[in-house]
């Protein structure tokens, strides 16, 4: 399946909704709700970030599968590489099912990855980390993303 460039413009504006409305909730005390969140695998550990990947062993995901057009023999999904702003965790990028950018970016034919750089102040040197550290991780993840997908 090859998302066109509407449906990808449309899901990147769904997940921008999501994110502004997830920091908030983030901001004022988090969100209590039962929902799982999304499955992810960590694909990559560095010492500055974890690489997640999103329903990595689904081409059709439990809960969603009845709304994501899939063909088996199709091409792959394009990836996009999702990067928390400093000092906000990864999990902004899917608070709940019903507030989760990464599902609406699968849903939306999209392979999510997000770059999880853990709590600053629980990770070794995490707290003396900079705009260069986070740029060099960001270039290295898009890097192992290119890797694993053969797509940049």
């Amino acid at each position: 399946m090859i998302a066109s460039a509407d449906t990808v413009s449309a899901a990147i504006k769904t997940a921008t909704s999501f994110v502004v409305n997830a920091v908030e909730v983030l901001r004022f005390g988090g969100l209590q709700t039962d929902e799982e969140p999304a499955p992810f695998e960590i694909v990559a550990r560095r010492p500055m970030f974890r690489l997640r990947r999103y329903y990595a062993q689904d081409t059709t995901a439990e809960g969603v599968a009845d709304r994501i057009p899939v063909e088996e023999d199709g091409p792959p999904r394009p990836p996009i590489v999702l990067v928390p702003p400093m000092m906000v965790s990864a999990e902004v990028w899917d608070v709940s099912p019903s507030t989760s950018a990464v599902t609406a970016l699968y849903e939306a034919g999209l392979d999510p990855w997000v770059i999880d750089f853990g709590a600053p102040d629980l990770e070794a040197g995490g707290l003396e980390r900079t705009l260069t550290d986070h740029v060099v991780a960001v270039s290295d993840a898009v890097d192992l993303v290119v890797e694993a997908t053969g797509r940049s």
